[in-house]
């Protein structure tokens, strides 16, 4: 009768075979890492839309109020808001080139939020009101 001799397995014989498993694996796990960080990119995009509609409806807001100044609207300076965990600003452009020497009481200005690398552009139509006249005095 013969006698079988087993040969054991050697060190290099499973470091080559974990090579080979791993270099299996690595194509079919790049996708599912390319499809998250593509995932968050766009979650981040998403939160950025949104952080711009808050800006715009507090800049909105704020020009209802008479807090930012007809003459500011055509400063077009790139304004920074501080405070939204983002670097945020925003600029007014007068789409309808410089003011005249008449005082123009309607005008269109596209509204440029810029929110890290991300421009976020609105049109607003804004009529200038009179002043108000100071309230009647209680004698």
């Amino acid at each position: 009768m013969k006698r079988v001799v087993k040969r054991p397995i050697l060190l290099l014989e499973v470091l080559i075979a974990l090579a080979l498993v791993a270099l299996c694996a690595i194509p079919l796990l790049a996708p599912q890492t390319d499809m998250i960080r593509a995932e968050r990119r766009f979650l981040n995009e998403i939160e950025a839309d949104r952080l711009a509609n808050v800006v715009f409806a507090d800049i909105v807001q704020k020009m209802y109020e008479n807090l930012i100044p007809w003459e500011a609207l055509y400063g077009e300076a790139e304004v920074p808001i501080e405070g939204k965990g983002a670097k945020i600003s925003y600029q007014f452009e007068n789409l309808y080139g410089k003011p005249s020497k008449q005082d123009p009481k309607y005008a269109l200005f596209e509204l440029s939020i810029k929110i890290d690398d991300l421009v976020f552009s609105y049109h607003i139509f804004v009529e200038k009101e009179k002043e108000l006249a100071a309230p009647p005095k209680n004698t």
